[in-house]
């Protein structure tokens, strides 16, 4: 499990996702629901506010709506590449802490319930604005 973790953890820090790097955002929203959503039978919604991707799961009856954002603060080129200090413990990234890192925990847990044949009355919506203060969650909750 450490090596899947890792390795997609790997995958998702290396995404530039920041407020100037739209192109990074979209691509990573794709690599979530090509990774970890191509099981889901509730419709997959993607779209763009402001100029920012987000992507919805959203299923017809939830009983939770997870939230969860994919953008980072812009840092050096290094910074999108994970780091792994065996002897701290640690890994480092872009994104491990705020909240590249905590989604991954929830994206495998809904990947194994899926895989297992489970149908999670969840929604999902992962935008790609918070770090700016953006629009997406205010605009999809007056929708």
């Amino acid at each position: 499990m450490r090596d899947l973790l890792l390795d997609r953890l790997r995958t998702f820090i290396s995404f530039e996702s920041t407020d100037k790097h739209p192109d990074q955002k979209k691509q990573c929203l794709h690599w979530i629901a090509r990774s970890f959503l191509s099981l889901a039978e509730a419709p997959i919604r993607e779209g763009e506010i402001d100029g920012s991707p987000y992507l919805l799961v959203d299923h017809p009856a939830p009983s939770l709506l997870w939230f969860a954002h994919i953008d980072v603060v812009p840092g050096n080129p290094e910074q999108f590449t994970l780091s792994i200090r065996d002897d701290e413990g640690k890994v480092y990234g872009r994104g491990v802490k705020d909240m590249k890192g905590a989604a991954l925990c929830f994206l495998l847990a809904y990947e194994e319930a899926l895989q297992s044949g489970k149908k999670p009355r969840i929604s999902l919506l992962l935008s790609s604005d918070e770090e700016i203060g953006g629009q997406t969650i205010p605009t999809l909750l007056e929708a």
